[in-house]
């Protein structure tokens, strides 16, 4: 149910406007622009929910170029491996944003998927540097499920916030009045509080 101070933007983002093909999985919080790594994921005890059942051709859009995200402090982003692809369709809005939660998957998941490697260089590159990780471990489908086995990552949300290097940068460019005040605010949303102290 939308609330009064949200704006709903119906469009599956990428890095490009283009027509892509969209795989719609069993549980359909899976559902991604890429294929699952079926060769992958059939060695875990919840790859049935994971199985392709629909492809829908779709058109995605560029983030850049919707006139509703003109001004972004924050973004979180959880969409089945095609969140580089969305930042790198924010072009330079991304150099202004202050923090990213974002997942990320630590094995092939998707094919073609980017790994966290390859996301990490990427906000690391654009002056972000890495707060948090809660990593997520799946149980594989002839492994030990009790209490005393550990279990392999796969994916997980990682927290990131501007270097102050590029807060400087920011301050000195005047994006925004008050960046010092949304950063801290930011940061206490997420339990940061020395880091917030700190700023």
């Amino acid at each position: 149910k939308k609330k009064d101070n949200e704006k709903l933007i119906d469009v599956l983002l990428w890095s490009e406007n283009t027509k892509k093909k969209f795989n719609i999985t069993k549980n359909l919080i899976s559902s991604s622009l890429y294929k699952t790594n079926d060769e992958i994921l059939k060695n875990f005890k919840n790859f049935q929910e994971h199985k392709i059942t629909d492809i829908k051709e779709v058109f995605t859009q560029k983030l850049k170029d919707l006139k509703e995200t003109e001004r972004i402090n924050f973004i979180k982003l959880d969409a089945e491996g095609a969140e580089l692809e969305i930042m790198k369709g924010m072009e330079d809005k991304i150099d202004n944003i202050l923090g990213v939660e974002i997942e990320s998957q630590f094995i092939d998941r998707y094919l073609g998927s980017p790994s966290f490697a390859e996301v990490n260089k990427f906000l690391e590159d654009k002056g972000f540097e890495l707060y948090l990780m809660n990593l997520e471990s799946w149980i594989r489908e002839d492994n030990f499920d009790n209490s005393i086995s550990n279990h392999k990552i796969v994916w997980g949300d990682m927290i990131y916030f501007k270097k102050f290097d590029e807060l400087k940068r920011l301050i000195q460019n005047k994006i925004d009045d008050n960046i010092i005040e949304k950063l801290i605010s930011l940061l206490l949303l997420y339990k940061f509080f020395d880091e917030a102290n700190f700023l």
